[in-house]
């Protein structure tokens, strides 16, 4: 199944028979068989499509999403059919409302446990052409653990600030994070510290970019299992924000995003700006993460099933299951 991203201004999206085509003017640019496609995000402006596509994909279940010049999701184009289940939804908003801190702080948990393991993945390369870099990433990793076991000590906690608590831990952890991956050269030589919408410098444009293409992947994961994507947990409700999406994705940030774009740091020293070649090659790398296979449960999983289970995990823990981050191995 593919995750299909648009981010040429001018393309054209139509159908041909069971083939859906991407048309750059009269040239055929990509040719993609229907039934291997599960969402597509449109990057650009000036992307035309035909309603009779969208009925198509509606009827098929694929999902349609449209991005503004900011990298969020302005619109979601899906089915009436969706995998709504009043079940789900009720017991999502019964958890909203007994302010327990046990899913936060499990994501949060988890997100800075896969921070240390992308510190710890490119330690083993730095080891011996720059030890004090190893180092470095090697220190920051262990005051990570310590940041990630003093929030498990919050789990049951009954003190109604705790999601203040949690945001605080996971603050701190960004500050130690990103420090870390600046000093060590890991986002190039000139990204100094993490910057999110409205970004001018390279790296932090590029991993704008590479959370925006998570988001696509986690938000048709949770709509795949019946929750309500706009009420989260962690994160501030108001109208329009897909607060669910944007706290369940933390976890995933650190390895699938942040993790892609430092393997392409080499390429982003070269150039100021973003142009199509690096987005693409972005984009490919965020894609390939989610293809490539991890152990779950003992098993070789894709990525994308294994945030699909995860999702699905998510959903049970509304009625009383555990829910266990998924931390990757460096």
């Amino acid at each position: 199944m593919r995750h299909l991203s648009v981010i040429n201004s001018g393309s054209h999206l139509k159908l041909d028979g069971g083939l859906l085509h991407i048309m750059e003017g009269s040239n055929l640019v990509k040719e993609i068989p229907l039934n291997r496609v599960k969402t597509v995000t449109v990057l650009n402006r000036g992307v035309s499509f035909t309603s009779n596509l969208i009925q198509n994909f509606a009827d098929r279940g694929i999902k349609f999403f449209v991005q503004d010049f900011r990298k969020r999701h302005t619109a979601c184009l899906s089915g009436t059919h969706q995998h709504a289940v009043v079940a789900v939804r009720k017991k999502q908003f019964e958890m909203i409302g007994s302010q327990s801190p046990k899913i936060s702080n499990a994501i949060i948990y988890g997100k800075i446990r896969n921070q240390r393991a992308v510190l710890l993945y490119f330690s083993k390369y730095l080891q011996n052409e720059k030890p004090e870099y190893f180092e470095t990433l090697k220190r920051t990793s262990d005051e990570l653990l310590i940041l990630s076991n003093k929030l498990l000590e919050i789990q049951t906690t009954t003190d109604p600030n705790w999601r203040n608590q949690i945001l605080g831990y996971e603050g701190r952890s960004a500050l130690l994070y990103w420090k870390a991956i600046a000093e060590c050269e890991l986002g190039g030589k000139d990204f100094k510290n993490r910057t999110g919408r409205g970004a001018i410098e390279i790296t932090n444009q590029a991993l704008n970019l590479g959370y925006a293409i998570l988001e696509s992947y986690v938000w048709n994961a949770l709509s795949n299992t019946g929750m309500e994507i706009y009420a989260g947990f962690l994160h501030t409700d108001r109208p329009g924000k897909p607060s669910m999406v944007v706290d369940f994705m933390e976890e995933y940030r650190p390895w699938v995003v942040d993790r892609s774009v430092m393997k392409l740091r080499h390429e982003l020293k070269k150039k100021s700006q973003l142009d199509d070649n690096l987005k693409k090659q972005i984009i490919q790398e965020i894609h390939n993460t989610f293809l490539k296979k991890y152990y779950y449960r003992k098993q070789k999983v894709k990525l994308e099933s294994i945030l699909q289970k995860q999702a699905y995990r998510l959903a049970g823990s509304f009625f009383d299951k555990e829910y266990k981050p998924y931390i990757f191995k460096w």
